[in-house]
């Protein structure tokens, strides 16, 4: 499974300056690391990394996945630099917000062909409904996250396949840290997942480092919505 967009669409009293700095109240939760706005449909927010870009659309309307009707879609299509990675797309299938929290019903990914890689798709069902909770943590506080389910890996070149899946992880939300985003700098909330660190910004994860896997550590170096840092 890929658990690389476990973002969250949350409707919450944090206003626009509580979510990034601006703030004379300190902020005790990591709900200051959101912004609904993020996940609303709107222009597209385009997140350049180090080694790909990534762009977010929240989809007009409501979907029906799995049999599970009126849920939003959020699209992620990412491009890579090194001209060697296929592109590849991401949709996550979540329900209607009532707190800072948000019900996940699956994803789907697929990597487009490219020299002598074939196209594949995946489409993944949770088990059961995946509550994701990260931005409800207060400072120092704990959380153990826990998924499965069934993912269905369908392409040209093979007989489609199903595989199930399980993961566990707690999550620790350390506090309040400043991040370069560019030339700028923002309030993150900075959350460990045992040796795996990752840092959120208006409810998207704008870095992340894991020492036993530093090939993989990656920083945003832009992040704008139409045309304007975001």
């Amino acid at each position: 499974m890929l658990v690389e967009e476990r973002w969250i669409f949350v409707s919450i009293a944090c206003s626009v300056s509580a979510c990034g700095g601006g703030d004379s109240n300190a902020p005790v939760s990591a709900a200051a690391c959101f912004d609904a706005s993020t996940f609303a449909p709107g222009p597209a927010i385009v997140q350049k990394l180090e080694d790909r870009t990534m762009r977010w659309v929240v989809e007009d309307g409501l979907t029906t996945f799995n049999g599970v009707a009126s849920l939003v879609t959020r699209t992620a299509v990412i491009s890579y630099y090194d001209n060697r990675t296929p592109s590849s797309t991401q949709k996550s299938f979540y329900g209607s917000i009532t707190g800072p929290e948000i019900i996940y019903y699956g994803h789907y990914h697929s990597f487009g062909s490219f020299l002598n890689l074939t196209a594949v798709s995946e489409t993944t069902v949770y088990s059961a409904p995946f509550v994701e909770r990260r931005y409800t943590m207060k400072v120092g506080e704990s959380f153990d996250f826990s998924n499965s389910g069934k993912t269905r890996r369908e392409s040209p070149a093979i007989v489609p396949y199903e595989y199930e899946y399980t993961i566990v992880v707690t999550a620790k939300f350390e506090g309040f840290e400043e991040v370069s985003i560019g030339d700028r700098t923002v309030k993150a909330c900075k959350f460990s997942e045992g040796k795996k660190t990752d840092w959120h910004y208006r409810g998207m994860r704008i870095q992340w480092v894991n020492p036993d896997r530093p090939a993989e550590n990656i920083r945003t170096l832009s992040l704008t919505r139409n045309g304007e840092a975001y």
